[in-house]
Formats: C-alpha cells, structure tokens, sequence
C-alpha cells in the first residue's frame, strides 16, 4: 500500500476535519449503503493500493456501474436490505450469535439473489467475477427460515425462537402451557363471579409465585381459603392451593420448553458454522460492490473522471479541484481549476509564491488528494489526470506545538521535515507548505534555501511542491534547473486584492498581508500603521543594485583560511540534517571571525 504517516493523514484531513465545521475526505466519499462498506471504504482510503492491476480494475468496473445506471440502481435498491454480514460471520465463528440476530442473518441472505440476477445479465468478467463470490447459502437460508420465528427476541432466555412444528416435544409444551394459562383465566373468572369481587385479578412474582390481588375495598369479601402472602399499600394478595398446583404445571413447562429451545438452537448454530467461509467471502465482495456503487455515484453526482495511471514518472492534471472544498461551496459558486504538471527531470520542484488566501494550500491539498483517489480506485476531480504511481505522500503544513511532549510549533515542523527527508524515494510525493515561519525570518529563509538545494540534489529527486512566503527563495530556479517557479495569482483594483486562484509561471512581488488583515478586520487605524511602518522599513532596505555600505574584509590566504578550506571538505551536505547544517555554518563563521566578547 502506498504510504502516508499520521501527519499526511491528518493535514489533508482524509477521516476527520481539523475544524468542528469542517468536512473530510471521507464525508465526500463515503455514500456506502452498509456497514462493512464504509469500513472498506475507509480502509481503501487510508490504505492506497500500489499494484497498478488492482486500482485499474478498481476504476474499470466504476466505469461499468456509470455506463449501466439501471444495474447501480437495482443494486442501491437492495443494499439497504442488507445487514452487517461480516459482523454476523464473526458472530456465528464465536458462537455469540443471539436468535435475533440470526434472524438478520436470513433476512441479509434473502436479499442477495435480486442483486445476483442484475450482476448477471452485464455480459463482462469484471462484473461476472464479483457475482462468483456472492453465494446466497440457499440451504442455509432454507434451514434458517423453517426453524427460527419472524422477529424473535434478542435473549435467549426470553424465548419462543422456535417455530411450530419443528419439535414434537416443544410442541407438547407450548400447548400444556397454554392450557396451563387457560385454567388459570378460568379460575380468575370464576371466583370473580364467586366472590363478587370485579377488580379481582391474578398476578405473579418470583417470591411466591401466582397469587390473587384484592384492593382494600372487597377486603371483606375475601373467601377464608384464602392464604394471605402479603399487604401492600392499596391491596392485599393471596394464594390458593389451586393456584399453586396450576404454577407448578406452568413453570414446568416453561423449564422444558426453554431447555428443548437451547438444544434445538444449539443444533441451529451447528448447522450454520459450516457456512462461515462462505458468508465471510460474500460479505468481503458485497462490501466492495458497496464501494464501487459509492464511488460510482460520487463521480456522476460531482463530475469525477477517470484517471490515467502509469510506472513513469510525470504528474499532469488538467483542470484539478480539491474535493472537499468543492463539496462545502455554495451551489452557485463555481470552483476555480487549476493545470499542473511535474516532471522529476524538468519541473521536479515547483515553488510557489503568492499572498495568502491565494489557494496555495489549497492547490497542494488538491494535488495529493487527487494522487490519493486515484490509488485508492477512485474517480477524480479533475478534467483528466494522468498520475504515476506513487509509494509515498509526505505533507509539511501547517503549525501546531505538542505541548505533552514540550515541543514548540518549530520543532514540530522540523520533527516532521525529518522524516519526510529520512524516507523519500523516487516515486514520493512532498508537500511544504510554509517551512519555517515557526522560527526567525533569516533561520527560517536559511532553513528553507537548505532543503529546497537538498531535495533538489538529491538522487531520489522526489516530486516536490514547495509554496512559501520567502521572496527570495525565487532567486533558486536561476542555481537549480529543476526548481520552476510559480505563483498564484491576484489583481489589485483600487486598492483592494481579488484573488484569482489560478497558477500562473513567475515569482510573486509581496505577500498582501495588510490587504488580507484589513479584511479579516482589523481597524482601520491598525492597518493605516501598519502601511506606514511597511513604507518606512522599505525606504531603509538597500535594494539590491545599490552599493553595499561596508564590504567585508577579503579572507587571504591563512591559516585561518586553510582551516575553513579543511572543514569545508570534510562536509558531506547530502548526509546532513538542517539543523547539523546551520551548526556547521556557523562554526565556519565562528572560524572568520570570532564572536567579540561582551
């Protein structure tokens, strides 16, 4: 499968949102009719397949359930109708399976031959295939049918389970309890007339079995045969030696009748363990045509394409959207599309620039999650999209500290940027979003200039999209051919930012931030302020064509020098980290000029 580590699965947000508002992957995908489905769905999720013939049937056969509507419908027809089967196989392979729930078992096999008939009458060997390993267990339905009631309880110990007619000797117990409830009117009756008591009525608990309840007002009338047992607040109760000759017969056939039940039960189970192969193999393929109707109905209902998979190893998508974001807009807002292509030997890395609120993150979300459907089987959203097969998906974005583990927002950033460089491969998949604004601008621009050269020279040349703040990070296309840039672009009309959302070639000039501030809303006279403190920072920053004011000393030719040229050979960068990096830096720095002390 391909892999993605706990922080790629919870910045793109694939099960649960990172907002309580917020919608995830899942929710936009998950039109499964039965439990086992959505719980395959899932794991098809975070489990992406890498085995190129598994996804390209995967996508083959939701091309036949769009192209056949009238089989996608029968089959949603009669998928509501069917029960957890995988939950039910396990429960009869422990033998912790209650009569209810054998029950909708049957139910869950009687549904399955409607779905067979229409799987059968489309003449491919994908869809025929599936057919093969749904088996209706006619016996066991058969079985199932002439032993158990409609609708029987969920306890054991509640009983009547059985049918008539399946025991003689059950049948013989049914009908001395019934008479035994008979009599017992009988003598209700009969002492109504007797007595004269009308609210006389019979009762029963399991201290002292049967008795005959009298309220205070008929206390009088009460015969003297009459064995008072007990005085509650508004009546009295009684007992007769009638009575407890009938409740010796009733409990009796009660014992016999539930121990006959649990034998006949037992031999019930018996005979449905054999199946548990059977029912676990239907249950896994009803749990996949789930799926493939889920995925199907998504890519019709959200205009989902087919995408093109192949062992190369360039990127394109034309006209991509990020699904989630798409699913949240308002009916009559139409989502901005965007092209991309990666090329490991051309456009290896694409750094990207622009204000935010721009749609970088969005665009790089975008890219992985429609790498990720496509793996998983799915439809994309997308025009077209011809993806490569990919082994990993690493995602940088984002801040957050973890305050259990006393980790700041940086060290986070940077736990998560080792891994990414520790585990990279050819065919990875990287997005950064944003490194190293947990930290000073000149460590975090430092940071950044140090990882883009290290992925960008490394021989693994993974696909990376890198977008960031740090201007002057542009200036690496002119060193690293395989650095592009990009931007996402805006428009500034009378003063205020519209954002185009649409990736365009070039560097982006400014970030727009007060822009984005005032909009937030942020008082005006913050904002005005702040304008002015940006002016003033702008008229004392040296441009880059004019003159430094004091040029540093030329290093001749030394001892001093030798020992810098000595340390410099003994550095392997590709082999360093970026921390161990700047150490270095700075002790070269340290060996040119010392730190004056204080």
């Amino acid at each position: 499968y391909m892999w993605l580590d706990p922080f790629t699965i919870q910045s793109l947000e694939l099960i649960k949102p990172q907002q309580p508002e917020g919608r995830s992957l899942l929710h936009v995908l998950d039109k499964t009719l039965t439990p086992m489905g959505g719980r395959k769905l899932k794991k098809w999720l975070l489990f992406p397949e890498k085995n190129i013939a598994t996804i390209t049937k995967r996508h083959q056969i939701i091309a036949l359930l769009r192209a056949h509507t009238a089989l996608q419908e029968i089959i949603d027809h009669h998928l509501p109708h069917i029960g957890d089967l995988e939950r039910l196989a396990s429960k009869v392979a422990t033998q912790r399976i209650n009569p209810r729930d054998l029950y909708e078992l049957q139910l869950t096999l009687e549904a399955l031959p409607p779905i067979l008939e229409s799987l059968r009458t489309i003449e491919q060997p994908l869809v025929h295939h599936i057919a093969a390993r749904i088996d209706p267990c006619a016996s066991l339905v058969k079985h199932l049918r002439a032993t158990l009631r409609k609708e029987p309880p969920a306890l054991l110990t509640q009983g009547g389970y059985i049918r008539p007619g399946v025991s003689e000797q059950l049948d013989n117990y049914q009908a001395m309890l019934t008479r035994s409830s008979a009599h017992l009117q009988q003598i209700l009756e009969r002492e109504r007339r007797t007595t004269r008591i009308s609210s006389l009525k019979i009762g029963y608990n399991t201290i002292f079995g049967y008795y005959l309840e009298v309220t205070h007002t008929h206390k009088a009338k009460v015969p003297p045969a009459w064995i008072r047992k007990q005085t509650l607040t508004q009546a009295e109760r009684y007992i007769t030696p009638e009575l407890k000759q009938y409740e010796e017969q009733i409990l009796t056939a009660r014992e016999q009748i539930h121990q006959v039940e649990q034998r006949l039960y037992q031999e019930l189970l018996a005979y449905t363990k054999p199946f548990i192969p059977t029912l676990q193999q239907t249950a896994d393929e009803l749990a996949t045509l789930d799926c493939y109707c889920a995925l199907a109905d998504v890519a019709t209902r959200y205009g989902y394409t087919q995408p093109e998979m192949h062992t190369g190893s360039k990127l394109t998508i034309r006209q991509g959207r990020h699904p989630v974001i798409e699913y949240a807009l308002p009916p009559d807002q139409k989502y901005v599309t965007n092209d991309l292509h990666m090329d490991p030997e051309k456009e290896q890395i694409l750094l990207i620039t622009g204000p935010n609120m721009a749609g970088k993150s969005a665009l790089l979300r975008q890219t992985a999650l429609i790498t990720l459907m496509a793996h998983m089987g799915s439809f994309v959203p997308a025009q077209a999209a011809h993806i490569p097969l990919t082994d990993k998906i690493f995602t940088r974005v984002g801040a957050a500290d973890n305050l259990t583990r006393q980790e700041s927002t940086f060290m986070v950033e940077m736990n998560e940027m080792a891994s990414i460089i520790h585990n990279i491969t050819p065919r990875s998949l990287l997005l950064i979003d944003e490194l190293g604004r947990g930290t000073g601008t000149s460590d975090g621009t430092a940071l950044a200039q140090s990882i883009l050269e290290y992925l960008h020279n490394s021989p693994e040349k993974p696909k990376t999209l890198f977008a960031t703040h740090y201007h002057t990070l542009n200036q690496l296309a002119a060193a690293c051919p395989r650095i592009q840039n990009y931007k996402v672009s805006v428009r500034e009309v009378d003063g205020k930012v519209l954002f185009l959302h649409k990736l365009e070639r070039g560097a982006s000039p400014h970030s727009f931030g007060i822009h984005v501030a005032s909009m937030a809303g942020i008082p005006p006279s913050v904002i005005m302020r702040a304008t002015d403190i940006l002016h003033t920072q702008k008229e004392h920053t040296p441009s880059a064509a004019s003159p430094p004011q004091e040029r540093a000393p030329a290093l001749a030719p030394s001892k001093q020098a030798e020992e810098v040229l000595a340390l410099l050979k003994k550095v392997d960068p590709l082999t360093m980290t970026p921390i161990e990096a700047l150490m270095k830096l700075q002790e070269l720095c340290h060996k040119i000029e010392p730190p004056q002390k204080s």
